[in-house]
């Protein structure tokens, strides 16, 4: 529990120093996606180009949000 809480603390701290600087233009969305993209090349995965832009949504979806994913195959829970 303790690693989801740190991870946490880093993407709320990454968003409110990016909306300190740049307010409502970068999306959880693509800090999220980003973050994903560097800790797999941190951790030697793949590498893959992060397209940005991403707003981020009202409602959640989880076959769309699998739908473009590099490297996984979509997960049956």
């Amino acid at each position: 529990m303790k690693k989801e809480k740190d991870d946490y603390v880093a993407h709320v701290y990454i968003k409110t120093a990016l909306e300190d600087a740049c307010p409502g233009v970068v999306s959880c969305a693509d800090i999220l996606a980003l973050a994903a993209a560097v800790s797999s090349v941190l951790a030697h995965g793949p590498y893959w180009k992060v397209p940005l832009g991403r707003r981020d949504g009202l409602t959640a979806n989880r076959t769309l949000a699998n739908i473009n994913l590099c490297c996984s195959r979509p997960r049956h829970y």
